[in-house]
């Protein structure tokens, strides 16, 4: 996944539309258990601003 300011890009395409809507199922299902084994292992990264 990647993020792009607004400006530099309109929209998403119906692709990426769906699959990021199944990337936000996936995730939602985790258990907190589940969140923190996989941001220890690399696969996630927490960002906090």
């Amino acid at each position: 996944m990647f993020g792009f300011e607004k400006n530099d890009r309109a929209n998403i395409s119906d692709e990426e539309l769906e699959g990021l809507q199944t990337l936000a199922s996936d995730l939602l299902a985790l258990t907190t258990k589940q969140l923190d084994k996989a941001v220890d292992d690399g696969m996630l990264q927490e960002i906090c601003q």
